[in-house]
């Protein structure tokens, strides 16, 4: 129970965190309301699982170690990547779509959730901060607790406290979606676009000075 409590403690403090991620979760929620978001929380759920795990693994038994200049370049590449997407959709949200849009998204929903649940993926999996702070995690859970169970636990307490933290920004964020104008929204996407390209160029300048 002390390893449980003691992870729950530390995914609070990630919970409270802002970064790409927690930016493009209140994004899709307002945008796209919370069922969408679902999808994008799953994809860093599981994202986040394997990151744990692949360290902890690595660090316990493998004793493989983070090449973090690897990962500031391919992760801020890809932030940025996102961050033009955010851009270029605010500009264009103001259009109102026809209905012959309308009718071809109805056909791409699937393919749209699947593109949500794999953007979840991406923006944790390829975020450097994300990796760095669960490799941290593991190399304190390894040297705190000595059994595997109770380092299991440990981890428990922080994804499923991060998951229901994700769960309820969602939620809440949802719910300010009255309040967002077409043109306020575009605006809002706009924003958001330009502070990830802002993040993940300081993550490639990071690699280029190194």
């Amino acid at each position: 129970m002390e390893a449980l409590w003691l992870g729950v403690v530390t995914g609070m403090g990630l919970a409270i965190s802002t970064g790409p991620v927690f930016l493009t979760l209140i994004q899709l929620s307002v945008a796209r309301g919370f069922r969408k978001a679902l999808l994008f929380i799953a994809g860093v759920a599981l994202a986040d699982w394997f990151m744990v795990f692949t360290l902890w693994f690595g660090l316990n038994k493998l004793n493989v170690g983070l090449d973090e200049s690897v990962l500031q370049l391919v992760g801020g590449m890809a932030i940025m990547v996102f961050g033009t997407t955010f851009l270029f959709s605010g500009k264009k949200n103001n259009q109102t779509p026809t209905s012959q849009e309308q009718g071809v998204s109805n056909k791409k929903r699937r393919l749209e959730r699947s593109a949500l649940f794999m953007k979840g993926i991406v923006m944790a999996g390829f975020n450097p901060i994300v990796w760095a702070f669960w490799a941290g995690v593991s190399q304190f859970s390894i040297t705190k607790f000595a059994g595997h169970g109770q380092q299991v636990a440990y981890f428990i307490g922080i994804l499923i406290t991060v998951f229901v933290a994700d769960l309820a920004k969602a939620f809440y964020a949802q719910k300010l979606k009255p309040f967002f104008t077409s043109k306020l929204l575009g605006y809002f996407n706009m924003g958001i676009g330009i502070l990830l390209i802002v993040l993940g160029g300081q993550f490639v300048v990071r690699y280029l000075l190194s």
